[in-house]
């Protein structure tokens, strides 16, 4: 498996290339390519086995909707458009999104010129988009029975209001986790008054300050990961600020084919924000749900560059040391500061020391065993879904193991005390669950 996903991490890079040379220009191939591979999307390869191979769907219907859009739409790229955008949706939720937005790109086009050739065009990758959706839902549903279960803690709503859970989802997304009780969150309101800014003198048609001012917010955020490292880059811009520099490049730089991808981008991003859980992707890293649109935003930064240093006379073959800088400084140093806070969890250790390794840890957050694996590689994590039924199966499942001790963390107190048969004295509890690993022995 581990083979498959790092294979579509290297076909996700190779098609960000193409899409860059398809949509900016051979110049921008290599910077994009780069870029893309210096992203969330090789920390996803490592962790997450589905959301590179949707992306890299997601990347074949961008490329196929980009050549169907450029005259007249040949079968290859109407091909491309039509199963990228019926796999993307077959796979997962967020890329679904993503196929959608593309379809409906290609349909608003067509409208605009006319063609109703590629309006039809666009339907059809609509329609498909969601007979993929269904296709996923019932393959799910038949291999592991998941309609059959309650969803696990942390996909129910938490917020107190739909709206409330769009803004918290926002939040974590685009900007991750961020506290009101320290520095870091001047450092998170100085990187966002930055860039909002920036993108208004870029309205404004006041490119060399819009550049300057992005290339200062995503200082920022390097300075914040640098200083408050144990605050996980769980957004997009915290841990890849260099996809603010998307917009540093004046507007007449933008090929059509480059606006088209923001379009792709935006109407995507619009459709995560609202449909995306009350924690957008939880602890998981560098806004996970917007996986799909980083080889588009990579085009994007890329022609920002290439545009900015191929601008001054004699410059251009200065353009790939500038990229190698730049993914240095803005991709690869958040990566890793990241990965080293996510590596080695203390607290998990020096509780678990005396602990023996057979124990198995039993937790209701999706994250636990993915974000703390090197703490305790060779540990046996048992993922409990929320609710009595949860208990019941985890209580089963450890008296048929003949298993006398566990350990509990981040798991909802009451289910934590229906396995465990007892209650559980002086712990302590943050958002409903276990805020630090419980060792429980005796359950037979």
């Amino acid at each position: 498996m581990r083979a498959i996903v790092f294979a579509s991490f290297l076909a996700v890079v190779a098609l960000t290339g193409k899409l860059a040379a398809r949509a900016s220009g051979d110049a921008v191939a290599v910077p994009a390519m780069l870029i893309a591979a210096a992203s969330p999307l090789f920390v996803n390869a490592l962790q997450l086995w589905a959301h590179v191979p949707a992306t890299a769907s997601v990347t074949v219907a961008m490329l196929g909707a980009l050549a169907a859009m450029n005259g007249r739409a040949r079968a290859p790229a109407v091909a491309m458009l039509l199963l990228g955008c019926m796999v993307a949706a077959a796979l997962r939720g967020d890329s679904a999104v993503f196929a959608l937005a593309v379809a409906a790109v290609v349909v608003m086009s067509g409208l605009r010129t006319r063609s109703i050739s590629r309006v039809w065009i666009g339907i059809s990758a609509l329609v498909l988009s969601l007979v993929g959706v269904a296709a996923g839902r019932m393959f799910t549903t038949r291999i592991t029975g998941a309609s059959a279960a309650p969803l696990p803690s942390g996909t129910e709503a938490s917020a107190d209001s739909w709206i409330a859970g769009r803004w918290n989802g926002f939040m974590q997304t685009f900007l991750g986790d961020v506290s009101l009780g320290d520095g870091s969150f001047v450092l998170v309101v100085a990187g966002v008054t930055l860039s909002a800014t920036a993108v208004l003198m870029w309205l404004r048609r006041q490119d060399d300050l819009a550049s300057a001012l992005l290339f200062a917010a995503a200082a920022v955020w390097i300075v914040r990961i640098v200083a408050f490292p144990a605050q996980l880059a769980t957004g997009l811009i915290g841990a890849w600020p260099v996809v603010l520099l998307a917009l540093a490049r004046p507007r007449s730089r933008w090929s059509k084919d480059d606006l088209r991808l923001a379009a792709m981008v935006g109407i995507g991003s619009v459709g995560i924000v609202l449909t995306q859980y009350d924690v957008g992707g939880g602890a998981n890293w560098g806004g996970r749900f917007l996986t799909p649109a980083i080889p588009a935003l990579a085009v994007l930064v890329g022609g920002s560059i290439t545009a900015r240093v191929g601008s001054k006379p004699q410059a251009g073959r200065a353009t790939i040391p500038a990229v190698g800088t730049l993914v240095v400084v803005l991709c690869a140093a958040p990566w890793i500061l990241d990965m080293r806070v996510r590596q080695y969890n203390p607290d998990l250790v020096e509780k678990l020391e005396h602990v023996d390794d057979a124990v198995p840890i039993m937790t209701s957050a999706l994250h636990v065993p993915r974000k703390d694996w090197a703490s305790y590689p060779s540990r046996r994590w048992l993922l409990v879904p929320d609710g009595a039924l949860g208990a019941d199966r985890a209580r089963d499942l450890l008296d048929r193991a003949a298993v006398d001790t566990v350990v509990f963390y981040l798991i909802p107190p009451d289910v934590a005390e229906a396995v465990a048969g007892r209650s559980l004295k002086n712990v302590e509890v943050r958002a409903g669950l276990l805020a630090e690993p419980v060792v429980v022995d005796g359950l037979r």
